[in-house]
């Protein structure tokens, strides 16, 4: 005879498990922050200055300068004649004895004759000027310098003024090709602009 055990009858009570329930997590909202392109800005085209323009004085200075080489021509005579006068005065002062009295007047003679001659030049210097409307010969030089330092410095404006813009400062010349192409493509285009005329218009 089997013994039952206790153990075997009993019931087997389960406890079901219990549901875990999770609450779904908030969307996460991921916000792009998307920045604006920055719009590329070409940078403004230099602006080429005007030619500078020529002072007043400056403008002269091209006549003056014809006037001034006149005068140089002028002063190298003048140089020229006091330098003879000057090696007849040495002439003169070494004359000893018999030669002293038989060339002294032909010396002093000459050195009278080339002193003439210097003023004569220096009165030649006072006519070129006053010719051209200056009363004496330093007022000349003085206009003259003046001219001179005002082209100067308009020369070195433009030359500054070329180093910076270089051609495009400069036109470039014409040719006569380029000329002719450019009549072309005006004629083009003032045929293009004309109203187009149909060729049936009128047909029957």
């Amino acid at each position: 005879m089997s013994v039952i055990k206790a153990e075997d009858t009993a019931e087997v009570i389960t406890t079901p498990a219990k549901e875990v329930i999770t609450e779904p997590k908030a969307p996460e909202n991921t916000i792009t922050a998307t920045a604006p392109k920055a719009e590329v800005q070409e940078p403004p085209k230099p602006q080429i200055p005007p030619r500078p323009v020529m002072p007043p004085e400056a403008a002269t200075f091209s006549r003056l300068q014809k006037i001034k080489v006149t005068l140089d021509k002028h002063n190298n005579l003048i140089f020229e004649a006091e330098r003879e006068r000057t090696k007849l005065e040495i002439e003169l002062a070494d004359l000893k004895g018999l030669a002293r009295l038989t060339k002294k007047k032909e010396l002093e003679n000459r050195i009278a004759t080339k002193t003439e001659e210097i003023r004569t030049f220096k009165a030649g210097l006072s006519g070129i000027v006053r010719q051209h409307g200056f009363a004496t010969v330093q007022d000349f030089y003085t206009a003259f310098y003046t001219a001179q330092r005002a082209n100067d410095a308009y020369e070195k404006e433009c030359a500054k003024r070329e180093e910076v813009y270089g051609e495009k400062a400069t036109p470039k010349a014409e040719s006569m090709h380029e000329k002719l192409q450019r009549y072309q493509e005006k004629a083009d285009r003032q045929n293009a602009n004309q109203p187009h005329r149909s060729r049936d218009k009128g047909a029957r």
